[in-house]
């Protein structure tokens, strides 16, 4: 499975990324009365926390070892989830 990018570590990080879209787009919306970010059907949200995960995780991991960085397969697994989990929770 390591092969097309899925492993353990992304699916644990797409899960984590998937529970928080799922927990704060429907809080933003419904109770905050905000802004319609998951509504779009290019899943800003989406991008918003994958850029956020790119900045973060993927910096510190580089910086505490080389080679513990996120692979591309690995990345595309995780925008996927939560590209997935952007759409579920606001339609």
């Amino acid at each position: 499975m390591d092969r097309w990018g899925i492993t353990p570590r992304c699916i644990i990080i797409g899960s984590l990324s998937a529970l928080a879209i799922a927990l704060i787009l429907p809080y933003t919306l419904n109770v905050m009365r905000g802004s319609r970010i998951g509504l779009s059907s290019c899943t800003p949200a989406a991008f918003i926390l994958f850029f956020v995960l790119l900045l973060t995780v993927q910096v510190v991991l580089a910086m505490i070892k080389r080679g513990w960085h996120l692979r591309p397969g690995e990345l595309a697994v995780i925008f996927a989830m939560m590209a997935m989990a952007t759409a579920v929770p606001t339609r």
